[in-house]
């Protein structure tokens, strides 16, 4: 090991955090080489601030280009190649890679569900540490800075939109939807008022005369800044709906073609072109279809095409839950159950498992309409357990096997798993156990809901199909998010060809077609990866054969971290090279 790159990789872990404190928040990581990370701001949005990030990544770049990699174990080898990925293809959290410097503008920053308007006050209520009077403290911080940050991206709008650069109309329409659930409540009854009143609650070093200072000033912050400021940017947001352009794709913006190719280069961790993905997807989609007619046939359904098993998998497993407190406290209660029951059986296809504690929250009401399941991690101090928000208006209505789907997906052995072993991997540097890359991510939680049908924790030949119809989404996917942003697709165009490729409704359908044009190229990463995961395995399997431990594999890939895909081959390579001489010399 190299010490001097060992600690550079610490400082360039800490640097990050000064600059992006989101993301270590996000992650749990509040200290770093004994140094506190910031808890009480957001990254910064107005020019300064994103030059001081760009020019901290060219720095980056140039002490990363002064270690020979002569000088550097394989290990930290595999760390200088996911640094430089990072300087310059990384874009999230207020990160753009050095390769995308002519678009940090392009971002659309008022959006359903991942909008600025969204994200900071979920981020504080969902995210931010509440273990002592400190964090109160730094949650009014942030609390006190959203107004700002609204304002100052609200400002930034009018250049943009003399760019542009203005999202499509139904975006902002949506947006507009999202902020008026969220201006519906009283100030007391705020989320962003509440999630402090109740997690400020016997918080260490906090008495109750300085808790309730702390919330007077809360409730005074969302009368007099933080609600006007959201109605002032519903009002914006009315105004730039009239002007704005109907078509999804990016193609239309200044240089957009470059754009979305930059972006697919970020999400998917590749070099693949639009064009190759979108081949890609279809030769896929086709292979997928033919499966489930074959395995339809084989259960009896009478239905001779594609079309035909898609109306019969959904009139075999479909039922309505009225929408009742009752039934929503159970869907809660049964992914609680199905999570306990799929953990318990894993031990035989992994070396070890997470410590990391996982709950199942509810995604608030008002946010339902926009957002999607998702998993957050636990802290690495275990102060946080890492939680799956459930969208359980989605699940009223809903196939049988959705949610043991979303199971293996978000948490066992899907994100929860994967991300629970990097937090905890202490061999690795700070942040290569907190940095994620779509591709890889998603590709593992893709990946993870084979397993119990590939190991005979869920035989059932109708979850099979299920889940073989939940991949057909990401796999149509491919072709959806390059035919809307390079093919140049409307969204009716794009909406049809989803509903006719997969079956599913006119709702659900707009929804996705929503959510490519909202995060271009994010739904091109969990198919890529899913496809690199299962050929890495068999590509295993293959040169091991009797030899072959799946504990192997699920060790080698989720050992390294997360890692861009055009790594992840080294490392599998590394992994088959050692089993070989290990056999070898027995």
């Amino acid at each position: 090991m190299n010490p001097a790159f060992a600690e550079f990789m610490e400082d360039c872990c800490a640097a990050l955090a000064r600059e992006v404190p989101e993301f270590p928040t996000q992650m749990g990581l509040f200290e770093i080489a004994g140094e506190p990370v910031p808890q009480h701001g957001f990254s910064g949005i107005d020019p300064a601030s994103l030059e001081r990030r760009q020019a901290l990544l060219r720095g980056i770049g140039d002490q990363l280009r002064q270690f020979s990699c002569h000088d550097l174990d394989a290990g930290q080898q595999l760390d200088a190649g996911v640094i430089r990925f990072l300087v310059d293809n990384f874009y999230e959290r207020g990160l753009v890679g050095t390769a995308g410097e002519d678009f940090l503008h392009h971002e659309y920053p008022f959006r359903p569900a991942v909008g600025l308007q969204s994200e900071l006050p979920m981020f504080l209520t969902d995210l931010h540490p509440m273990r002592h009077a400190a964090d109160a403290e730094d949650y009014l911080s942030r609390l006190k800075s959203i107004a700002g940050h609204i304002h100052e991206a609200l400002r930034q709008s009018t250049d943009r939109r003399r760019r542009g650069l203005l999202a499509p109309s139904f975006l902002l329409a949506g947006t507009v939807k999202e902020i008026a659930a969220f201006l519906a409540s009283k100030p007391e009854d705020n989320i962003l008022y509440r999630t402090l009143a109740e997690k400020s609650k016997r918080l260490d070093g906090l008495g109750e005369k300085a808790r309730q200072a702390l919330l007077s000033e809360a409730l005074a912050e969302l009368e007099r800044n933080t609600l006007p400021v959201y109605r002032e940017l519903r009002a914006r947001l009315l105004e730039q709906q009239t002007v704005a352009s109907a078509e999804p794709g990016v193609w239309r913006l200044p240089d957009g073609d470059a754009y979305y190719q930059f972006l697919l280069r970020c999400a998917t961790t590749t070099a693949l072109s639009a064009d190759e993905i979108h081949a890609i997807g279809l030769e896929e989609t086709s292979r997928l279809q033919k499966e489930i007619v074959s395995g339809c046939a084989d259960l009896g359904m009478d239905a001779a095409n594609i079309e035909g098993c898609l109306r019969a998998l959904d009139t075999d497993r479909r039922q309505t839950l009225e929408d009742t407190d009752e039934n929503r406290r159970r869907i809660v209660d049964r992914t609680g159950e199905m999570m306990a029951d799929i953990e318990s059986r894993l031990s035989g296809l992994f070396h070890r498992l997470p410590a990391g504690r996982v709950t199942v929250k509810p995604i608030p009401r008002f946010a339902e309409a926009n957002r999607n399941h998702s998993y957050q991690p636990p802290s690495l101090d275990g102060s946080r357990a890492g939680f799956f928000e459930l969208n359980v208006g989605q699940l009223l209505d809903r196939d049988d096997f959705d949610l043991p789907i979303l199971v293996y997906h978000e948490i066992f052995p899907g994100h929860h798993l994967q991300i629970g072993l990097a937090q905890e991997t202490t061999s690795l540097p700070s942040l290569r156990r907190i940095v994620t890359f779509d591709a890889y991510i998603e590709g593992w939680a893709k990946y993870a809901e084979t397993i119990p049908e590939q190991h005979g924790i869920n035989p059932d030949p109708r979850f099979r199909l299920a889940r073989i119809r939940r991949e057909l989404i990401s796999t149509i996917n491919l072709v959806l998010d390059t035919g809307i942003h390079a093919k140049r697709w409307s969204l009716d165009q794009a909406t049809r060809f989803f509903a006719a490729h997969s079956g599913m409704g006119e709702t659900f359908s707009r929804y996705i077609v929503h959510r490519s044009a909202a995060v271009p190229a994010q739904l091109c990463a969990y198919k890529l990866g899913m496809m690199k995961m299962l050929d890495l395995r068999r590509r295993m399997a293959s040169a091991l054969g009797r030899r072959f431990d799946v504990r192997d594999f699920h060790q080698a890939v989720l050992d390294c971290g997360a890692v861009p895909l055009d790594l992840l081959d080294s490392v599998v390579d590394r992994e088959i090279d050692r089993l070989r001489d290990q056999a070898a010399t027995k």
